[in-house]
């Protein structure tokens, strides 16, 4: 009746003003809908409009699961950075959140978390007290000798999961570089230092920190968790030698894949059809690997072998979640990891693939959206192009707004989005060179929060859903049962060159 979302109509059941005054008038009759339909209206929704309820509704935040719950307080989180606000309230509930559900629910979203934290902790906009918060925050995540333990062998250990512990200690390690934060980063870094002693001595095997074995090339390393270790390390020099080839020469670096998918298939798979679908499956696999392994290779280079491989841009771009952000945000999530195209056709042939699929995500027509994506672009051009003021005259929002609404059917966008966009695009050059820049210096809490849920938004119900029920995944929750002596001679040779590192930097600094 209210005309809102499904959620928003479920949140004003659940917290409306008129269901507290009923509480106050009777305590035996509240206006709330029964309990048995709000399980089946909540089943329902979908899960944006989960996010959205839990965010919004008191009484659905406590009965909400932990992944809803985890992108409720990064809702907060975000308002508190948007409002200019210290939010070290809203972070502290976050990772308290995420320590006390690391074990069901919440296990596929810790890596997201450390994210989340090292972004605020780099993050220059961000207050000196929200920042050491993060700091904070990070030794918490690794906190006890357990938690340590069960962190590196859950994700570090495992190549189907994004490393825990090597993120965290780097962050912290650059945190203690900085002079505003080196003492509490030291503290931090000192902590887990001696989680590592306390687990290496409770093991009980014999190994001490600075014994041959624990650098990492001891013959007593044969364990599984050494050998997980080991395996992990020789993922990472592949990945170091194939982003090395690719920055020395981007064409030889594809051309090869395909001629490797080429060689691979099977004699009776001739013909055009074939190879154009051996084609589409390797350049979906090199999307893939340049999305992660993004920060290794050269921004320049990658915008290059993209502008020039239509098959390749359209893989890259289909790997990202567009749903639900505009697309001035969506030019810079694609844009992270590759500067933008320089030729004229390159950027048409850009703009139609990013505007394609943020149209898709978001319900708006193909060509609507790519009409919108290149005026954008030539927005762009015109308020931050080269030129004085004496010469050329910015355009206006009015002028904008005109010139779309003549070129699409009426109603295809709405003001409010026209609107926001012009700001966006004024503020900042939508293809600028730095646009996509890697570090989280000039992100903010805003964009951060948003990134993490999107991760939430990413990972599959079913995985989340066996963690909470105790299957497999929870089983993996103790690997404090197998060899304690071969798991820490495993972490103290991962750890010991960060730690080492910070130390030594720090040391440095304060001569």
């Amino acid at each position: 009746d209210r005309g809102g979302s499904p959620a928003t109509a479920l949140a004003a059941v659940a917290d409306s003003p008129a269901s507290a005054a009923a509480a106050s008038s009777s305590a035996s009759e509240t206006w709330q809908l029964p309990g048995e339909c709000r399980v089946h209206v909540w089943r329902c929704l979908s899960l944006h409009d989960q996010l959205c309820c839990s965010a919004v509704a008191t009484a659905g935040r406590r009965s909400s699961p932990a992944v809803l719950r985890l992108a409720a307080a990064a809702y907060r989180l975000e308002r508190a950075g948007a409002r200019g606000e210290p939010a070290t309230r809203e972070l502290s509930d976050l990772v308290e959140l995420v320590a006390a559900e690391r074990g069901g629910q919440l296990l596929a979203e810790l890596p997201a978390v450390v994210t989340l934290l090292s972004n605020v902790l780099r993050c220059a906009k961000v207050c000196a007290a929200t920042r050491h918060c993060a700091v904070e925050s990070l030794a918490q995540v690794l906190g006890s000798t357990r938690r340590l333990s069960e962190t590196f062998a859950l994700y570090d250990c495992d190549a189907r999961r994004p490393d825990v512990l090597e993120p965290a200690l780097d962050a912290l390690g650059w945190a203690a570089a900085q002079d505003t934060l080196q003492p509490i980063a030291l503290d931090a870094l000192v902590g887990v230092a001696r989680s590592m002693s306390a687990g290496i001595r409770d093991a009980g095997g014999g190994m001490t920190p600075s014994s041959p074995s624990a650098a990492g090339g001891g013959s007593t390393q044969c364990g599984p968790w050494a050998i997980s270790w080991a395996e992990r390390q020789e993922e990472r020099a592949e990945a170091r030698e194939s982003a090395a080839a690719f920055n020395r020469d981007p064409e030889e670096w594809w051309h090869q894949r395909l001629a490797a998918a080429k060689s691979s298939a099977p004699n009776g798979c001739a013909g055009a059809e074939a190879e154009a679908e051996a084609k589409q499956r390797t350049a979906e696999k090199a999307a893939r690997e340049i999305a992660e392994r993004g920060k290794a290779l050269d921004r320049a280079r990658v915008g290059e072998l993209l502008g020039k491989h239509k098959e390749l841009l359209a893989a890259y771009v289909g790997l990202h979640d567009f749903h639900g952000i505009d697309l001035v945000s969506a030019f810079a999530l694609v844009l992270r990891v590759a500067s933008p195209p320089g030729e004229a056709q390159q950027v048409d042939r850009f703009c139609e693939c990013l505007g394609v699929a943020w149209g898709k995500a978001n319900a708006v027509d193909p060509d609507t959206a790519y009409v919108f994506a290149f005026a954008l672009v030539m927005l762009s051009t015109d308020l931050h192009a080269s030129r004085t003021a004496a010469t050329h005259e910015r355009m206006t929002y009015e002028q904008f707004a005109r010139n779309l609404q003549n070129a699409l059917p009426k109603g295809s966008l709405h003001e409010h989005t026209l609107r926001m966009s012009y700001d966006r695009v004024r503020a900042g050059a939508l293809l600028d060179a730095r646009s996509g820049r890697r570090d989280s210096e000039d992100e903010g809490i805003s964009n951060a929060c948003a990134r993490l849920r999107r991760a939430i938004c990413r990972q599959p119900a079913a995985a989340a859903a066996a963690a909470a029920l105790g299957g497999p995944e929870a089983a993996a929750l103790h690997p404090l049962a197998g060899n304690l002596g071969d798991l820490w001679r495993a972490l103290w040779s991962a750890a010991w060159a960060p730690l080492l590192g910070a130390f030594s930097a720090a040391a440095q600094r304060a001569r």
